[in-house]
């Protein structure tokens, strides 16, 4: 599971970070080490959500699986 979630956040924030900065400013000079700079934030900030949400998702998941 670790491995999982280290790896989807990886490709989701890279994803992400780099379709927003092309919304953003589009193709501009240095547009591969802005990019990288807002994966590394974006990352450091999923991670820690990732892991505090995935507990909580399992749980409400199971409630209404249990339910039915």
């Amino acid at each position: 599971m670790v491995v999982f979630v280290f790896f989807m956040t990886v490709f989701i924030g890279l994803a992400l970070s780099g379709l927003l900065l092309f919304r953003e400013q589009g193709f501009i000079d240095g547009f591969l080490s802005i990019w990288m700079d807002r994966f590394v934030t974006m990352w450091l900030t999923v991670v820690p959500v990732v892991i505090v949400v995935i507990p909580l998702v399992n749980f409400v998941t199971n409630k209404v699986v249990e339910s039915k």
